[in-house]
């Protein structure tokens, strides 16, 4: 800051100016015309984004991350009532052994006697 703009906070602070009449009730107007806000609507917001933020947790860590990491998803089976729900997403198992070159590979179908749980078995043969 220079020296006229420190000479002009200064004048700007200890000079008392005194606002026009018509300037005051116009921004008086403008206030009491603005709505006014509530708790209610951040509360909602602030709700929503914590749903939002815990639905994407739960999606990510039982529907992406049994797919990616083995490990991961041969863990979470093993737990009574979250195994059903990670072998029902996950779409593919893969076992490796190194020994005699060893695989596992079950690939999840959709058991039902009608012909859609037979389409979509056909089609996921076929990947």
């Amino acid at each position: 800051m220079n020296k006229f703009d420190k000479k002009i906070k200064e004048l700007a602070k200890t000079e008392h100016r005194e606002v026009p009449k018509s300037v005051v009730k116009v921004i008086d107007d403008t206030l009491e015309g603005l709505p006014e806000s509530s708790n209610n609507v951040h509360r909602i917001n602030y709700v929503s984004k914590i749903v939002g933020i815990a639905a994407c947790f739960v999606l990510v860590m039982f529907v992406v991350v049994p797919n990616v990491s083995p490990a991961y998803a041969e863990a979470l089976e093993s737990v009574p009532v979250v195994g059903k729900l990670v072998k029902l997403v996950t779409i593919r198992n893969y076992y490796y052994s190194d020994g005699n070159y060893e695989m596992d590979i079950k690939v999840p179908e959709v058991q039902n006697q009608n012909e859609a749980g037979e389409f979509i078995n056909k089609d996921v043969n076929q990947l």
